[in-house]
């Protein structure tokens, strides 16, 4: 299996910059190739800083040794089927992503997946949010021992400062996390 880079950031860029001086009446569809171009230029979760490209490059070269830790994506609707609940949103799982601190953007592989730096129980315990706070789920429909049964019945740990005070709600409107609070505990 190849690990390293599908894209070549650098080169990528200089495609975006040169895209405003073409011809729209030539390329009728500049349009999306700017959006499959932006898309290619988000989907690169390097850890590592890139090289910086050489001027005189006219194709900037990527190492070959540079490993995408996170070649991987998920598709909400698949983990919204195995807890048995509506899927969300792909904009509401990345927006929560990124409000845990997570880099997260679609891939281009498929339309509605989401590639994302996070780990499997950051991933998770968004679903769970999504079913306690918009998309709540009858008991029976998820059998002991299932899948979805462990990973329901998986909660967050809370610290003293995430414990509302006596009388007050906790505030539900949206689906945040803060990845330095997030600690999973079985029940």
């Amino acid at each position: 299996m190849y690990g390293g880079p599908l894209h070549n950031p650098a080169f990528i860029e200089r495609l975006l910059d040169a895209l405003p001086s073409l011809d729209k009446t030539t390329y009728a569809t500049l349009d999306r190739v700017e959006g499959m171009l932006t898309t290619a230029l988000e989907e690169t979760l390097f850890d590592d800083p890139l090289p910086a490209a050489d001027p005189k490059d006219t194709i900037p070269t990527m190492p070959p040794h540079t490993l995408d830790n996170h070649p991987f994506f998920f598709h909400p609707s698949a983990l919204a089927k195995v807890i048995h609940c509506q899927s969300p949103p792909e904009a509401a799982v990345k927006g929560a992503l990124r409000t845990a601190g997570y880099r997260a953007t679609r891939s281009h592989t498929k339309p509605g997946t989401v590639k994302t730096d996070a780990p499997w129980t950051v991933v998770w315990e968004i679903m769970r949010e999504w079913v306690r706070q918009k998309a709540p789920i009858k008991e029976s429909a998820i059998r002991e021992g299932t899948a979805g049964w462990g990973i329901m019945s998986q909660r967050r740990e809370t610290t003293d400062e995430q414990k509302p005070d006596e009388g007050e709600k906790a505030e539900s409107s949206n689906l945040s996390l803060d990845q330095d609070k997030l600690h999973l505990k079985e029940e």
